[in-house]
């Protein structure tokens, strides 16, 4: 489970450029980011990459388990292609290396 949520924080990361899903400003590392679910799970929000989103900490915490404005909710869905983008490019990648051996010395 840790590396799965590992990889979801890195491609967030990729998809939102760095950046804080609700204000925009570039967070320090991806390892301050703070993960949130954009519709909460106290509301039934799933806990899969297609309702998580990178957050500074002032925003995730001032968002709390409050729905998403009618914009987040239609930014989010912008960013669901990006993301699964990356997820193939990722699979692809993998595939390749996995496929080469490995020159040892």
């Amino acid at each position: 489970m840790a590396s799965s949520k590992r990889n979801h924080r890195t491609r967030l990361w990729i998809a939102q450029q760095g950046r804080c899903f609700y204000c925009g400003h570039k967070i320090r590392s991806k390892v301050v980011a703070t993960i949130d679910h954009v519709i909460p799970k106290t509301l039934g929000g799933p806990n899969s990459i297609w309702n998580l989103v990178l957050a500074c900490r002032w925003c995730n915490t001032n968002k709390g388990g409050q729905m998403p404005s009618d914009d987040d909710m239609d930014r989010r869905a912008a960013m669901e292609e990006l993301v699964q983008s990356i997820e193939i490019c990722e699979g692809k990648c993998n595939n390749l290396i996995d496929s080469h051996e490995v020159p040892t010395t």
